[in-house]
């Protein structure tokens, strides 16, 4: 058992290095400076070679790659651009709503996952086998973001009758008015 720890620990590490190496690569891949992106349309040359010079950017990539990783794993992420403050005490603020998030979608799937499993055991080749079947097939093939937005609109419109507060993001036209009178009513 020790052995089979450690050797899934050791398959870890190039894993989450592939990983790294994506997210970098992915980051990489948006069009666009980013020096210009955060200088604005009215910037000077001059400007834009030194933040670049801060930022790394003038370095070679795979020199980039290797200290992005180093300050990724000492935990220093940076500063945003959006906000001005760490990017990592963002993270840190919303991982306690982003953990709530995951136990509940956990427990809403044990929920309905546990008996349809046996329902499938017990009553094999019946039209419950078939239907638990066909739906937790259906389930696992649609993509996370249909069922997001199919359980938002369910839940928060259509039977609990309001929204959250901030739909300023989400709803538009003619949807946005009626959040909004809905808001209005609630708060």
């Amino acid at each position: 058992m020790r052995e089979y720890i450690i050797k899934r620990i050791l398959q870890m590490i190039p894993t989450i290095l592939i990983i790294t190496l994506v997210v970098f690569a992915m980051m990489r891949a948006i069009p666009g400076d980013p020096i210009i992106a955060l200088l604005g349309d009215a910037y000077d040359e001059a400007d834009a070679e030194e933040l670049r010079k801060e930022y790394g950017f003038d370095k070679p990539i795979l020199v980039q790659y290797f200290v992005w990783l180093g300050k990724l794993v000492q935990g220093d992420w940076g500063v945003s651009i959006l906000s001005s403050r760490e990017v990592l005490n963002d993270v840190l603020i919303r991982l306690p709503i982003t953990i709530e998030l995951v136990v509940l979608a956990m427990l809403v799937a044990l929920v309905i996952a546990v008996p349809a499993g046996i329902i499938a055991a017990v009553r094999q080749n019946t039209w419950g086998d078939y239907t638990a079947m066909s739906t937790a097939m259906i389930g696992s093939q649609c993509r996370i973001f249909f069922w997001e937005c199919f359980s938002y609109w369910s839940f928060r419109f259509r039977w609990m009758g309001f929204c959250p507060v901030r739909v300023g993001c989400i709803c538009r036209g003619r949807a946005r008015a009626w959040c909004a009178r809905k808001v209005s009513g609630v708060i």
